[in-house]
């Protein structure tokens, strides 16, 4: 196997050599990049021959994937780079807590300093994530998902992390594993969108009150009882906000809210959560126009009304002033006439 990459590779780079800035020189260090990567898991090396696609000839049909395969591998390089900062991070944090004592100063250091568990499972996400679906490698994502599911089950990456392994582990063949992940997911999220797929895919009843079900009744009930409706969305944000149908709730509550109530702040509210909870969602670029646009205007009518308030506060000041001098003066005439 070795002797044939080594001839694929051979042959490769004597067409760069032979036609160079061609389309197919531009060719060939793409297919470098996908050898160093499928076959021998060389990111340094793929991220170099990908980088090397749009130099050779910009025309080249390969350029746009090889552009994403570089910002691909600097997005995994850098959350690796970021779990080992992360960890060390934490076990300074750990050594500096044992050494300190309770006083009020160093309670606050300690809490300034306290692990971002979230950041930890975004990066073991990221990391599992690009590694089953763009690089091809599933059984490698199995590892980090189970960190975030073994080591960091209070973040929001834990309900994916199961459900994303759960599915993977059934491709790979893996029934045992894929069953005690599926059986933890329906246990502690039975009413997530994640809980209601495995519920369809392992041909299972469906459950009252799941997200998806909640969705399609807040939909019906919307010509008929707007308000019932719009609290079926929000009853989806409480119980599921990591899913896909949490996002599609969100942005339901903000349109409305925003276009039929004409409730900037309720629309402000939900358009701010989409951007917090799921800032890559379909959703949240669909509405972030909206969001700045809709932050600009509430910023210029409370300036508006603070202009407003210090003008009525300086009428009043005026009008005071006044009535003081008029009574100043009658009290001089006063004083004149007595004398």
């Amino acid at each position: 196997m070795q002797g044939k990459d080594d001839m694929a590779k051979n042959r490769l780079k004597s067409i760069i050599k032979d036609y160079a800035r061609s389309e197919n020189s531009a060719e060939a260090y793409y297919m470098l990049g996908e050898i160093a990567i499928n076959d021998n898991w060389d990111l340094d090396e793929a991220e170099k021959q990908f980088s090397q696609v749009t130099r050779e000839y910009r025309k080249s049909q390969y350029m746009p994937t090889a552009n994403l395969r570089v910002k691909q591998i600097k997005s995994y390089k850098d959350s690796q780079t970021s779990i080992t900062t992360l960890l060390e991070t934490f076990v300074n944090t750990e050594t500096d807590s044992v050494k300190s004592d309770s006083s009020a100063a160093n309670e606050v250091q300690t809490a300034d300093l306290s692990p971002n568990y979230e950041s930890l499972a975004n990066h073991y996400y990221n990391m599992g994530e690009l590694e089953a679906f763009h690089f091809n490698r599933p059984t490698e994502a199995i590892i980090h998902f189970m960190e975030i599911i073994n080591s960091l089950p209070t973040t929001g990456q834990y309900v994916k992390s199961l459900f994303t392994a759960a599915y993977l582990a059934a491709q790979q063949g893996d029934t045992t594993m894929a069953i005690a992940l599926r059986d933890t997911l329906l246990d502690k999220f039975p009413r997530s969108e994640f809980a209601d797929y495995m519920r369809k895919r392992y041909g299972m009843e469906d459950l009252d009150g799941s997200s998806n079900q909640l969705f399609r009744q807040g939909e019906l009930g919307w010509q008929t009882d707007p308000g019932g409706s719009l609290d079926i969305f929000k009853q989806i944000l409480h119980q599921d906000e990591d899913s896909d149908v949490a996002a599609r709730s969100a942005m339901f509550l903000a349109v409305m809210y925003d276009r039929h109530f004409a409730q900037a702040d309720s629309a402000i509210y939900y358009y701010d959560w989409l951007q917090s909870h799921r800032p890559e969602s379909d959703q949240a670029l669909a509405t972030i126009n909206r969001y700045e646009e809709l932050q600009k205007t509430i910023f210029i009518l409370n300036q508006v009304d603070t202009m407003e308030v210090k003008d009525s506060g300086t009428e009043i000041i005026a009008e005071t002033e006044e009535i003081v001098e008029m009574d100043n003066q009658e009290a001089v005439e006063d004083t004149t006439i007595e004398n």
